[in-house]
């Protein structure tokens, strides 16, 4: 099945190719500007570039990773990760869309680590905290995209916002202090890696399905 799709998306992005080139001649032939085809042709080209090398099944291996310390039911993704780099990519840019949701109840528990003896704050309100976390993350990184199409170098300055809006979030939310909303923004920055990487896990075994 991912052989036919990757079959698929490779045909589609190769006749979309064939599209931008046909309008950049006619834009050319007509005086107009062409640095938003060629910007798209660009893109287009890099992911199916990306898509054929792309290879099903078991890889060489051209080095081994370091193993010791990491978690046995973490090993056979890092094992599959260093085999086949390009399928893992692949993996994840075909699925993330599709359980995004799941970010919540992977992050959640994280957020009540933060908070775990308090009374007054529950699971519900940090399901609250976290749907509205995400939904700024997202459009952080819509924003970004965008931006970084113009003006790169100042997109790039957008990667130090995230750690401010927890800040902020954070004591705003559970009406903190400086110093708890300090440490637990620090904290919450780790937990936001951890969550991440066991999202990628996910969706990775989830196209092995």
């Amino acid at each position: 099945q991912l052989q036919a799709d990757l079959a698929r998306e490779i045909r589609q992005s190769g006749e979309k190719i064939q599209e931008l080139e046909a309008e950049r001649v006619q834009a050319v032939k007509q005086g107009l500007p062409t640095a938003r085809i060629e910007s798209r042709l660009e893109d287009e080209r890099s992911e199916l570039a990306a898509m054929r090398k792309v290879r099903i099944g078991p890889a060489a291996v051209t080095g081994e990773i370091e193993r010791e310390g990491v978690p046995g039911w973490l090993r056979g993704f890092v094992d599959k990760t260093s085999a086949n780099p390009e399928l893992v990519f692949y993996k994840v840019k075909t699925n993330a869309y599709k359980f995004s949701w799941a970010l919540i109840p992977l992050s959640v528990p994280f957020v009540w680590m933060l908070f775990p003896f308090s009374r007054r704050f529950r699971m519900y309100d940090h399901t609250v905290f976290v749907t509205y976390s995400l939904c700024f993350m997202m459009l952080l990184l819509i924003a970004g995209n965008t931006l970084g199409l113009v003006w790169p170098s100042i997109a790039s300055l957008l990667f130090f916002v995230p750690p401010f809006h927890m800040y902020r979030q954070l004591k705003g939310t559970y009406q903190l202090g400086r110093w708890g909303a300090l440490w637990r923004t620090s904290l919450l920055v780790g937990f936001a890696f951890a969550a991440i990487g066991l999202f990628t896990a996910l969706i990775v075994g989830v196209g092995e399905v």
